[in-house]
């Protein structure tokens, strides 16, 4: 794990654009429309680390054999789908600010 969030950033883009462009493309069309819907938080409650909540284990689907390794993992696994919402402009649009969330 990289400990540095901004490595982290990083890797995590240099990871999507490895992706096959059509996989990515879709990623991309998903995370924009959880965008949206992070956008308009205070008519549906739906934030990002709400939608992480909700989203991460069908977008990360990891099977755990124990209950301790699950708890240990969750925040992690949750904190990369919030990352993807909070950080789309960067990891998926190439901008190269990155928004301090």
């Amino acid at each position: 794990m990289v400990p540095d969030r901004s490595c982290r950033l990083l890797a995590l883009r240099l990871m999507l654009n490895k992706l096959n462009p059509v996989n990515f493309d879709v990623l991309k069309f998903i995370f924009q429309h959880f965008v949206k819907v992070a956008e308009n938080c205070k008519l549906n409650s739906m934030d990002s680390k709400n939608l992480a909540i909700c989203w991460w284990p069908t977008l990360l689907p990891i099977e755990f054999n124990d209950l301790g390794r699950f708890e240990a993992m969750r925040p992690y696994l949750e904190d990369v789908v919030q990352t993807m919402i909070d950080q789309y402009p960067f990891l998926f649009c190439g901008e190269e600010a990155i928004v301090m969330v």
